[in-house]
């Protein structure tokens, strides 16, 4: 499968020479969820796969306050499901 780069971002906190949010012109509107995805990252909102060791793993669920995306409302998960996720609602949405 070739990977669909619709944007990318940097946390809070990033060099002010790569500061902010690049999000691909086809993609910024309404109804994709890339825009809220990647502004959610200058909010330091991390991915639910954060700590899966490369893929290799799912993320420990021992703590949702310092492991996956740090948010107690969404589980951590791997990146391939994450991905396979993000593809569905772009596909869904664009």
């Amino acid at each position: 499968m070739q990977w669909l780069l619709g944007g990318y971002a940097y946390y809070p906190g990033a060099s002010s020479s790569v500061d902010g949010a690049v999000i691909a012109y086809n993609l910024f509107n309404y109804n994709n969820p890339v825009t809220a995805h990647e502004l959610g990252h200058g909010f330091n909102l991390r991915h639910t796969f954060e700590g899966d060791g490369g893929n290799t793993v799912c993320p420990a669920n021992s703590s949702c306050t310092t492991q996956g995306d740090l948010c107690c409302d969404t589980p951590p998960t791997n990146k391939m499901i994450a991905a396979q996720q993000t593809l569905v609602q772009a596909l869904a949405f664009g």
